[in-house]
């Protein structure tokens, strides 16, 4: 089959996210399984983006309008554009194409439609979208005004979702939203799990898990509570683990300073962004993971903590809760409660371990079965062929 993704940014970039390294998993394991990929990421013409040697797929660059690639690049809608021209191309010389797109940068895909038959495809990977879209009334001219000039990704968003053959979003959660946010038929969204990264499936947690640290690994924003952590540990006090806090973002240089003002730098540890396979090794001798987002989609930490079989701790916001089934394979709490995530922290390490072996077993054993990348593969080929078959 003749595959081609398309998202703003990519897994290597100065910005990236779960949406890119999805998109990344997901293109590779097409490729094993022998189809013809290309993925179409965005970056500024002049950046120079280090690309590992091995990757499957075939790699083309869309124009982002921007001195380098950050998050809130101001004209990064217009990426939209410069992947529209690229997909032109290769549906005017190709044939049984489908295009899954991921975010604004398909906007203007649906476009196409007019001239070549291909199938389209939209998975929203955002966790949240503007009030002015969530308001359930009709938008006027001064409200599209306001989004165009604040938030005009999520106009383009919404247009690739309402005019694909399917959208897709990682959750059922996301589903809801998405169809709340854009007015989708019901019938055209149809959620699609993401899956663990290959990497952790070749990782299991060992017997010097038992003395390792309880660890966060992600991008060090405000969304992802990690300050709610810090505060859980401090609360804790003697009776807190020695914690490990990876990653990079721009909320580093607060939460090293937090940690500083509550007395706990010998016992918390940071350590910089490591590849999926400095990542396994570490979390295969880590006692417990430690995920307290207030916002998040389908989160791959999630996924790979607890396929390492890590006794997992996060909240019950967006999808998660469809990966965590609470006291079964995971404890879900509710965000921005450092006070509760304190009380599950002492439950796992300090009083009911053999708890805690049970919640990482059930995990583990979870993920490898119904979340890795090839689950998600096969419920994507299936609806690539119906998106084919109704052009």
């Amino acid at each position: 089959m003749r595959i081609v993704l398309t998202i703003d940014y990519s897994p290597w970039s100065q910005y990236s996210g779960g949406a890119q390294r999805s998109t990344h998993h997901l293109a590779d394991t097409f490729s094993k399984r022998g189809h013809n990929v290309t993925v179409i990421y965005t970056k500024p013409p002049w950046e120079k983006i280090d690309v590992p040697e091995d990757i499957p797929y075939e790699i083309q660059w869309a124009a982002l309008i921007a001195n380098k690639s950050k998050r809130k690049a101001t004209l990064r809608p217009l990426s939209a554009i410069s992947v529209y021209l690229l997909v032109k191309k290769i549906l005017e010389t190709e044939h049984n194409v489908v295009v899954h797109t991921n975010g604004e940068e398909g906007g203007l895909l649906h476009l196409l439609k007019n001239k070549y038959k291909f199938g389209l495809i939209s998975e929203p990977h955002h966790p949240h979208y503007p009030d002015l879209l969530l308001n359930n009334r009709k938008l006027n001219f001064t409200d599209y005004a306001k989004l165009l000039v604040k938030d005009g990704k999520y106009l383009l968003q919404g247009s690739a979702a309402r005019n694909a053959d399917y959208c897709t979003p990682p959750s059922k959660w996301s589903g809801n939203l998405v169809q709340k946010a854009f007015n989708i038929q019901k019938h055209k969204i149809i959620p699609v799990y993401n899956g663990v990264p290959d990497e952790f499936l070749k990782y299991r947690r060992t017997e010097n898990a038992q003395k390792g640290p309880a660890v966060y690994f992600g991008r060090l924003t405000q969304t992802k509570g990690i300050d709610t952590f810090i505060e859980a540990l401090h609360i804790l006090d003697g009776r807190a683990p020695n914690a490990l806090i990876v990653g990079k973002g721009d909320r580093e240089q607060f939460l090293k300073q937090k940690v500083q003002e509550l007395g706990l730098s010998n016992r918390v540890t940071f350590k910089s962004w490591l590849n999926h396979e400095e990542l396994g090794k570490l979390l295969s001798k880590s006692y417990m993971a430690v995920l307290p987002s207030r916002h998040e989609n389908f989160s791959l930490a999630v996924l790979s903590a607890m396929c390492v079989g890590l006794p997992t701790i996060s909240t019950s916001v967006g999808g998660t809760p469809e990966i965590i089934d609470h006291e079964h394979n995971g404890l879900l709490i509710s965000p921005d409660n450092s006070s509760e995530l304190a009380k599950s922290i002492d439950r796992l390490y300090n009083q009911d371990r053999p708890s805690a072996e049970i919640l990482g077993t059930a995990a583990s054993k979870h993920i490898r079965s119904n979340l890795t990348w090839d689950h998600t593969c096969d419920k994507f080929e299936q609806l690539y062929e119906k998106a084919l078959s109704i052009q």
